[in-house]
């Protein structure tokens, strides 16, 4: 299949990138750096998504696609972007949403994958992939294109912690676990947290891609065992040979405005340390 991926070199992306080459299909990759990852076996286009004139014109003029999977649709005017450029231009768009995009508390856990979809827009990462749903079922419902939603939980690789809330890249957490320093968690951090290595969640993307069984279908990507906030970092620090954790609670809506604000996750962690951690 002639397959275009939008952003393929991230933590999931590289994984899916890798097993579509495996399996022969023929790749194409918009993404705004330009280093070769796969040694000349993608084809690339490099740039900006954000320049909507120039992103779409190339994905139009390469095209037309037998499948499209976009990794890094996080807004509306991306989604527009989208059905601007693949409308009838592509059998399949795989869109990467997210189980944010549910209603939460969820009534049931795990959540069904029809629940309700009305996130608090307080959190805009949730409530904006929400929205791109939305906009991606319409244009599919008039003809657009088969679609296919994809909801992973938490992702992971073999350098991050199952818990990449806070701090993936940075070794944040289990620094202060060696440390004997407190961690911060949401509420009493008895929340569920589930988490899935990358390389997992990639075989949905791959098996979906041109399977007429998953267009028009929604798919969560979630583990078999879930954990709390507590149950995790204390594993961690058990693995490591380090004391119980102790914690700091924050509301959850003021952790979400620490999100949104920009000082998590961030490079360094002084700035939540002097708020909170003494």
């Amino acid at each position: 299949m002639k397959i275009l991926i939008i952003g393929g070199t991230g933590n999931m992306g590289t994984a899916i990138t890798s097993e579509l080459l495996n399996r022969g299909h023929d790749l194409t990759l918009f993404n705004f750096e330009n280093d070769d990852y796969w040694n000349g076996r993608t084809k690339r286009i490099v740039g900006n998504r954000n320049n909507r004139e120039f992103f779409e014109t190339e994905v139009i003029k390469t095209g037309p696609w037998d499948c499209v999977i976009d990794k890094i649709c996080f807004s509306p005017e991306d989604a527009k972007s989208n059905i601007r450029a693949f409308a009838g231009r592509t059998k399949q768009l795989i869109f990467t949403s997210t189980v944010d995009a549910y209603t939460k508390p969820a009534k049931a856990y795990p959540a069904p994958v029809n629940s309700e979809r009305k996130p608090d827009p307080a959190f805009t990462y949730g409530y904006n992939k929400a929205q791109c749903e939305f906009m991606f079922e319409e244009a599919a419902a008039k003809g657009a294109f088969n679609l296919t939603i994809i909801r992973p939980v938490a992702t992971y690789n073999d350098s991050w912690l199952p818990l990449t809330f806070i701090a993936p890249y940075h070794g944040y957490e289990m620094r202060r676990i060696r440390d004997e320093k407190p961690l911060i968690v949401t509420g009493d951090g008895t929340s569920l947290w589930p988490s899935v290595h990358r390389d997992d969640v990639a075989q949905a993307f791959v098996n979906a891609a041109g399977n007429p069984k998953a267009f028009n279908k929604s798919y969560v990507t979630a583990p078999d065992e879930v954990h709390t906030w507590i149950t995790y970092y204390n594993t961690v620090a058990r693995v490591m040979g380090a004391r119980p954790v102790t914690f700091v609670n924050i509301p959850p809506a003021q952790f979400l405005g620490f999100i949104d604000e920009g000082i998590l996750p961030a490079t360094t962690f002084d700035i939540v340390e002097n708020l909170l951690l003494s």
